[in-house]
C-alpha cells in the first residue's frame, strides 16, 4: 500500500517458497514495488505464464461471498480501507507437491511482481491507503513451475475522516463539536461515546452540531465519529482520547517562525482539531488577533501565513492560542519573534545586521558565511562582518535563532560583494600570424580575479586603438597588416567588480624582412614562459615546410647557404618559428626571399677541341634577365645572347679567332630588380 511516498505491504513472505533462479525468471524477478510513483491499476501483462491452467477463488467481504475464476474478465471488487477480507481456493487441479501462493498489492512495470508470495492466509488485512490493487494466485509444483494463474484487481476505497474537536469543560462532563469543514461532508453521522453506551446519530442538516456528554467517571475514553455517505460502501472514520477531568490537555505549540518575503511572515505550529488564533504583540505589550485558522484535523506541523509590513526590516512577536467548547482559551507557553536580516556590502566585507532575540529561552544564532557554519551565543550581539575571501559574486545568507525547541529564522539577505582593488594586468597572452592576419589569444587572467570582459587593443604609433569588447578569449585581427609591418596589442580586462585593469605590456608576434644580406626579423613578444629559441623554416609555393628548420637560437638574423637553394627555384618562401620554453609556438608571417645574384665570369679559354675549357661561359645562380656582348678590340661584335647558360665556342663566321685578348660586356638583373653590370677582357690561347 502506498502511504506518502512508501509502501507498506500487508502479507507475510512464506518460508516454504525458495528464491530459486527459475521462479525468479519465470515471474521476472525484479524489485518492482518500492519507491516508485508508476502504479498499473489492472493485472500485469508482462512475464505472465502461457498456457497454464486458470486459478480459482472465492473472496468474501463482509457476509458477501464473489467467485473469481478467470471467465469474468471485468469483475469489479471493491473493499474499503483498514478492513479484511477472506478468500478459499476453489480450483481442481490436484498433483503431487502442488502449492497455491499468492500475492496481494501494487505492480510497476506492467509487470508480474517477484517472489513476493505467501501461503494461503485468511482473512488478509488492507492498508488504509486508496488505490487499486491485484489478488494474484499462482499454483506452483516442486520444481516452481507454474501449473495454475489468476489475478483479480481490488479497488482500496478510504473515504475523507471527519473533523470534530472534544473539551472536558467540568469533570466527568465532555463537549462534542462537529463543526462545518469541507471534510463534513457527510450525509449522516454516528457518535460512539466510547463507554459503552449506544451510539447517536445526527443528520448533516445538524451541522454545526455541539453537545455535552456526561460520563460516569474520569477515565480516559476514545470517542469514534462515523461518518456515513449514501451509496458509498466505505464510512469515514474518525477517532479522539478524551479524559473527562474539566482540564484542557491541549496547549498549542509554536515549531517555527520564518521571514517569508517583504510582506509575511510564517509560522509553523502543531495542528489539532481546534481552531486557531494568532496574535501580534502590540507596542503596548499587549496581543491583538491578526488571524485565525480552522482545526486542522491532525496532530502534524501546519503553516500560517501572516501579513507583517516591512517584514525584512521590522521585528514581529507572535503567540497563538485556541479556545475551546467550554470556552476556555489555552495560549502557547511562549512567543516567537521574527528576525529581520539586512546584508550590507562595502569593500570586501559583508556586513549582517539583525534585529536581536530578547526571549531567556534563546541558546544561540546560527548561520553559514563563507561557506562555514557560524554560532553565536550572545543574544545580543546584532551583527557580523563576512570578510573571508569576499569576491564580486552574490552572496545569500539566513540567521537561525534556537529558542528552546521553537527556531526563528531570518528572511534571505542577499548582496553582491564588492572590491575596489585595482586587478593586476593580463600576463599571458599568445600572438601569431595566421592566414595572413594577426592572432591573439588571452591564457587566462591573474589568479583570484573573475572576468566580466575583456578589451582588445592594436597599438599604434602613440596611441592604443580598442578593435574587440567581450568576454571571448580569443580574435583574429582582420584589419591587421603583419607582412608589412610589426603589429602590437595590449590587453585589458574587466574583473566581476567591474574594475579594469591596466592595459597589459605589448604582446607582438615576430615581423619578419629580407635584410641586404639574408633575413632578419623582430623579437617575438612575449612567451609567459619565456623565449626558448627562433628558428628559421623554409616553405615551398604552397606554403607547407620544407624540412625541420635551422635554429638560430636567439638570434634576429640569419643569411640562408647559398648552396641550400634550388638553381632552378631562385625565389622561396621562410617564416621564422619562435619556441617558448614550455614549447609553445609563435608564427610569423611568410616572405618570399629572392636569393642574391652571382656570376662566375672565366679570363680565358682555349678553343682548340681538346675538349677542356673549350668554350667560354658565364656560371650564374639568380639570374632573371641577362644579355652579354663580345667584342675584339676594334670593337666589332663577335658573338651576343641573351641566355646566361649559352656558350661562346670562340669563332667567328665560322672560323675561330686568333689568340688575344677579347672584351665581354654583361647586363644582369636579378629577381629582386637589381640589375648588374660586369665588363671585362678574355684571354683566347691556342
Amino acid at each position: 500500500m502506498k502511504t506518502g511516498n512508501n509502501y507498506e505491504l500487508y502479507f507475510l513472505f512464506s518460508p516454504q517458497i525458495p528464491m530459486k533462479t527459475t521462479l525468479r525468471q519465470i515471474f521476472l524477478l525484479v524489485i518492482l514495488l518500492f519507491f516508485s510513483e508508476k502504479i498499473f491499476a489492472q493485472c500485469p501483462t508482462i512475464g505472465i505464464p502461457a498456457n497454464v491452467a486458470k486459478g480459482k477463488f472465492e473472496i468474501n467481504y463482509r457476509g458477501t461471498p464473489t467467485l473469481v475464476d478467470g471467465s469474468n474478465a471485468n469483475l469489479k471488487i471493491t473493499v474499503c480501507g483498514a478492513t479484511s477480507f477472506t478468500f478459499t481456493d476453489k480450483t481442481t487441479l490436484t498433483g503431487t507437491g502442488l502449492r497455491r501462493v499468492y500475492y496481494f498489492g501494487q505492480v510497476t512495470n506492467n509487470t508480474v511482481p517477484p517472489a513476493t508470495f505467501f501461503t494461503a492466509r485468511s482473512p488478509l488485512t488492507v492498508g488504509n491507503a486508496a488505490g487499486t490493487y491485484i489478488l494474484i494466485q499462482a499454483i506452483v509444483d516442486n520444481t516452481n513451475a507454474i501449473k495454475a494463474y489468476l489475478c483479480q484487481p481490488i479497488e482500496v476505497l478510504v473515504p475523507t475522516q471527519p473533523v470534530f474537536t472534544l473539551s472536558t469543560c467540568k469533570a466527568q462532563e465532555t463537549t462534542i463539536n462537529i463543526p462545518t469543514h469541507t471534510r463534513n461532508a457527510f450525509d449522516s453521522y454516528t457518535i460512539n461515546w466510547g463507554d459503552g453506551r449506544p451510539a447517536e446519530t445526527i443528520q448533516q442538516s445538524q451541522i454545526p452540531f455541539t453537545k455535552n456528554y456526561t460520563y460516569t467517571n474520569t477515565t480516559t475514553k476514545i470517542v469514534t465519529v462515523t461518518g456515513i455517505k449514501t451509496g458509498n460502501i466505505c464510512n469515514g472514520i474518525a477517532t479522539a482520547p478524551i479524559q473527562p477531568t474539566g482540564n484542557s490537555t491541549f496547549t498549542p505549540t509554536i515549531f517555527s517562525l520564518t521571514v517569508a518575503d517583504d510582506v509575511s511572515n510564517d509560522i509553523r505550529y502543531i495542528g489539532a482539531n481546534y481552531t486557531f488564533d494568532f496574535n501580534e504583540k502590540q507596542s503596548d505589550g499587549t496581543y491583538k488577533k491578526i488571524a485565525s485558522a480552522v482545526s486542522s484535523g491532525s496532530g502534524g506541523l501546519t503553516v500560517q501565513k501572516l501579513p507583517a509590513k516591512t517584514a525584512t526590516q521590522t521585528q514581529y512577536c507572535y503567540k497563538i492560542s485556541i479556545t475551546d467548547a467550554c470556552g476556555k482559551t489555552r495560549e502557547s507557553v511562549d512567543e516567537i519573534c521574527s528576525i529581520p536580516l539586512q546584508v550590507t556590502a562595502t569593500h570586501k566585507k559583508n556586513e549582517l545586521k539583525w534585529t536581536a532575540i530578547t526571549n531567556t529561552k534563546f541558546t544561540e544564532y546560527r548561520f553559514t558565511a563563507s561557506g562555514a557554519l557560524q554560532r553565536i551565543r550572545d543574544a545580543k550581539t546584532t551583527t557580523y562582518n563576512d570578510i573571508t575571501n569576499i569576491r564580486c559574486i552574490d552572496y545569500s545568507y539566513n540567521v537561525t535563532a534556537a529558542i528552546g525547541t521553537m527556531t526563528s529564522i531570518s528572511n534571505t539577505a542577499r548582496a553582491r560583494g564588492i572590491d575596489t582593488t585595482k586587478p593586476a594586468p593580463i600576463t599571458n597572452v599568445f600572438t601569431t600570424v595566421e592566414k595572413g592576419n594577426a592572432s591573439v589569444q588571452i591564457n587566462g587572467i591573474p589568479t583570484g580575479q573573475t572576468l566580466r570582459n575583456y578589451t582588445f587593443y592594436r597599438q599604434l604609433t602613440d596611441k592604443l586603438e580598442s578593435i574587440y569588447v567581450g568576454n571571448g578569449n580569443r580574435i583574429l585581427d582582420d584589419k591587421s597588416d603583419p607582412n608589412n609591418k610589426r603589429e602590437c596589442y595590449r590587453i585589458a580586462y574587466e574583473n566581476s567588480c567591474n574594475v579594469s585593469s591596466n592595459p597589459s605590456d605589448l604582446f607582438c608576434p615576430v615581423f619578419l624582412q629580407q635584410a641586404v644580406t639574408g633575413l632578419e626579423w623582430t623579437e617575438y613578444l612575449k612567451f609567459s614562459q619565456g623565449l626558448n629559441a627562433y628558428f628559421v623554416e623554409k616553405l615551398d609555393e604552397k606554403g607547407v615546410l620544407i624540412g625541420t628548420g635551422v635554429k638560430v637560437d636567439k638570434n634576429l638574423n640569419y643569411e640562408p647557404d647559398p648552396a641550400s637553394f634550388d638553381p632552378n627555384q631562385p625565389t622561396v618562401k621562410f617564416r621564422i618559428r619562435a619556441e617558448a620554453t614550455n614549447r609553445q609556438n609563435s608564427l610569423s608571417n611568410e616572405i618570399e626571399y629572392a636569393q642574391k645574384l652571382l656570376m662566375f665570369i672565366p679570363d680565358a679559354f682555349s678553343p682548340n677541341a681538346d675538349k677542356i675549357n673549350d668554350d667560354f661561359v658565364v656560371k650564374g645562380i639568380a639570374i632573371k634577365e641577362f644579355k652579354m656582348k663580345i667584342s675584339d678590340r676594334l670593337g666589332r661584335a663577335l658573338f651576343e645572347t641573351e641566355n646566361y647558360k649559352e656558350a661562346w665556342d670562340g669563332t667567328y663566321g665560322g672560323e675561330i679567332v686568333a689568340a688575344g685578348m677579347y672584351l665581354y660586356e654583361i647586363r644582369a638583373k636579378d629577381f629582386k630588380g637589381e640589375i648588374t653590370n660586369k665588363s671585362g677582357r678574355i684571354l683566347v690561347i691556342r
